[in-house]
């Protein structure tokens, strides 16, 4: 991981999860470079891979560079799984297990809707109520129903969804980024 705080730090699942860390704890450049150990054992192969995958898919992890995300990708490799790895195995696939793949669902904004105003369901004056709407992740538009961009509004705009152990950010806005 790279230094910062551990703005948001959740490890859980199967898998046997050591850590010497906690959310909301700094992690300074004077660390061991492992927030955790993740371990799993089972009866066979594929059922202690899926109990790791599980741990690194499910995590969230905010506030520090990891690699969650790859070990993720690493743990659904083909080769990987099947046990026939060498140490030639990630620059031989290396773009697919480095590359952040885009976010498959919004459904992180589920449950999250607080509608305080007095037309829910996107309701307009003399117009058919608004189903859908654009919200952007990670600065990317998507479509989006009417109700998960209700509910980005209602949390101020930016939350963070997780997928996959990576993190994404959303908004009602593309992020600005500095002009270079």
């Amino acid at each position: 991981p790279s230094t910062g705080t551990l703005k948001t730090y959740r490890l859980e699942g199967a898998a046997r999860i050591d850590s010497g860390i906690e959310q909301g704890k700094v992690v300074s450049p004077f660390y061991d470079p492992m927030l955790a150990k993740v371990i799993s054992h089972a009866a066979d192969r594929g059922t202690a891979i899926a109990a790791l995958r599980e741990a690194f898919e499910d995590s969230r992890l905010l506030g520090v560079k990891t690699n969650a995300g790859f070990l993720t990708r690493c743990l659904a490799n083909a080769a990987f799984v099947a046990g026939k790895v060498d140490t030639g195995l990630i620059e031989a696939d290396l773009a697919a297990l480095t590359a952040k793949p885009p976010l498959k669902s919004l459904d992180g904004l589920k449950g999250k809707l607080n509608w305080s105003g007095p037309a829910p369901g996107g309701f307009r004056l003399n117009a058919a109520p608004a189903e859908h709407a654009v919200i952007f992740v990670d600065g990317a538009p998507r479509e989006a129903s009417f109700t998960q961009a209700q509910a980005l509004a209602d949390q101020g705009g930016a939350p963070t969804l997780f997928e996959g152990g990576e993190a994404y950010q959303a908004g009602l806005v593309p992020a600005v980024t500095a002009a270079s």
